[in-house]
């Protein structure tokens, strides 16, 4: 338990940094050989699809990045939300255990997509867990900026 607090505590203090996401390697048919901004980044998710270029500029520059090894817990089931992580090269596997402590995989997120958006919207916990699979760099998008932007 103390690796998973130091962990979050870890990952909501690194500083932020703004402008390029790393560029990332080959993963399934996707390639990307340039440099992606975080509007970028951002942009390709739904839930900020329709934000304007001034907003999403706002919260590209709330978001802080990490480079974080195999077996880093981003959040455990029933923890209140810190935020939302996009998965920019790298692999988060979500899942809850059953009563009998049997692991049952809820969905691998890979790269370009969002763990841990529903609790950002409806204030509660996280339904799962969720931990890297490797090496993967994050985009972490703290909660309190994101309610900022929907109070505006």
């Amino acid at each position: 338990m103390r690796r998973l607090y130091a962990g979050l505590q870890g990952l909501s203090a690194f500083s932020a940094q703004p402008g390029l996401v790393s560029p990332t390697e080959k993963r399934g048919t996707l390639v990307r050989n340039s440099y992606m901004t975080i509007s970028s980044l951002l942009r390709a998710l739904p839930v900020f699809a329709e934000l304007s270029d001034q907003h999403l500029g706002h919260l590209a520059t709330r978001c802080v990045t990490r480079t974080v090894g195999a077996g880093h817990v981003l959040f455990t089931t029933d923890e209140m939300c810190r935020g939302l992580f996009v998965v920019e090269p790298g692999d988060v596997h979500v899942y809850r255990l059953s009563p009998d402590c049997r692991e049952q995989v809820q969905q691998i997120e890979l790269l370009g997509r969002s763990v841990g958006e529903l609790p950002l919207f409806d204030g509660g916990t996280h339904p799962a867990s969720a931990i890297t699979l490797e090496e993967t760099r994050l985009v972490f998008l703290p909660r309190g900026d994101f309610k900022e932007l929907c109070c505006t």
